[in-house]
């Protein structure tokens, strides 16, 4: 598999830009995190809201991003056969999970893993 492969990109300047803007609106609700659901019906249509901040899904992939207030995001994809092509298409999403069980189960139990889950915005 190739390292990196040949697919437009936004600059991580671009992702900063985009953090930062979502960030500064989480932070004027007191909002410790936001978690987007992309999900891959409809031609896709339902994931643009998860992909301004993660390029990964689309192309029938699921992704749940779950982004912090503060740190790194995690986006939670259907198939975990395609985690390293994730990972190699992307440069702006490093922690990328699997689903497990439901996503029921695994997005509550993924906010409980990054300590997002007090309720206690600060």
């Amino acid at each position: 598999m190739r390292t990196t492969l040949e697919i437009p990109r936004l600059s991580l300047a671009e992702r900063d830009r985009r953090y930062a803007a979502v960030r500064k609106e989480m932070a004027a609700r007191g909002l410790d995190a936001i978690v987007l659901w992309g999900w891959p019906l409809c031609w896709d249509f339902y994931t643009a809201n998860a992909r301004y901040l993660s390029p990964i899904g689309g192309n029938a992939e699921f992704n749940v991003l779950i982004f912090p207030a503060e740190g790194e995001p995690t986006s939670i994809v259907q198939m975990p056969k395609f985690l390293d092509g994730w990972a190699a298409a992307q440069n702006r999403v490093r922690d990328i999970h699997p689903r497990t069980k439901t996503w029921a189960d695994d997005v509550p139990n993924r906010t409980q893993e990054m300590k997002l889950d007090s309720g206690t915005h600060g």
